[in-house]
């Protein structure tokens, strides 16, 4: 291997590294700034019916950085008790402003004779009615982020019990 295609490579790697790195660290500070700043602000019922329920959800999301954030898709997995119920997404591109509160936007289709099935299944499905504030709730949050003319992918769960979620 000549000098030349030696420091080729070491130049090459260097790059590649410093990219790598740089997108370590964004990722890891929008993982942690998008963790925190999600507020549920309002509901619009789309349509409701034995086995079609579609409502759009409106979240406040809370941007303390001077960092714009372009959210090029939304996923959030719901599961109660470990059971898969249902998710909300968006594959609208949306803007989060710098220093700002910004309204963003899912969508959530169920249907619910379905998820009723699902939760028949769990070892005590009353409990969900005589115990409901100490039920297990997951929220597996995902979402593509653009930096550039990168789209990084961010996955979040959060765990806890529908008495004490959100707080």
């Amino acid at each position: 291997m000549t000098s030349k295609t030696k420091k080729i490579l070491i130049i090459g790697g260097s790059i590649l590294g410093g990219l790598t790195l740089t997108a370590t660290l964004l990722f890891l500070k929008l993982k942690k700034l998008i963790e925190y700043n999600l507020k549920v602000s309002r509901l619009e019922i789309q349509k409701v019916s034995l086995n079609d329920f579609r409502l759009k959800i409106f979240m406040m999301f809370t941007n303390p950085a001077d960092l714009t954030i372009v959210l090029a898709r939304q996923e959030y997995e719901i599961f109660l008790n470990g059971i898969y119920i249902t998710k909300l997404k968006s594959n609208v591109e949306q803007v989060v402003k710098p220093k700002s509160v910004s309204e963003l936007n899912v969508d959530l289709n169920l249907d619910p004779v379905l998820v009723f099935q699902k939760l028949a299944h769990m070892q005590k499905p009353l409990s969900l009615i005589t115990n409901l504030k100490s039920q297990k709730l997951k929220l597996v949050t995902k979402l593509s982020v653009k930096v550039g003319f990168f789209t990084i992918p961010i996955s979040i769960p959060y765990e806890s019990t529908i008495g004490t979620f959100g707080q």
